[in-house]
């Protein structure tokens, strides 16, 4: 997929009922006119992750990969030749870290 224009990644969270949580960016290089949202399907919300935190506590357990999802918008048209490239999305969480890593994703010319 060489456009990465309306692209969903489903997000797995695992949670228990009544802990807070928070989704944030950290240390992203990608162009300003590509958004990154936080679409929660279960509340009908979609959260710009580049204009600030997700934060939720959750009501009941949580699991499962149908209710969010991380949606990469392209709200511009780009430039002749431009394009963004998912080249092997890779989304993961190590057992020790507090934050998802998704890598993968590059500015190409």
């Amino acid at each position: 997929m060489d456009a990465m224009q309306n692209t969903r990644v489903p997000l797995e969270i695992r949670q228990n009922a009544g802990q807070a949580f928070t989704i944030s960016i950290a240390d992203m290089e990608l162009p300003q006119d590509i958004y990154v949202y936080l679409e929660d399907t279960l509340n009908g919300t979609l959260t710009s992750l580049k204009d600030g935190d997700f934060e939720l506590t959750a009501q009941s357990n949580l699991s499962g990969v149908d209710r969010f999802f991380i949606v990469f918008k392209d709200n511009s048209v780009l430039s002749s030749g431009d394009t963004l490239g998912i080249n092997a999305l890779n989304v993961y969480k190590a057992n020790t870290d507090s934050f998802v890593t998704i890598a993968g994703i590059s500015s190409r010319v």
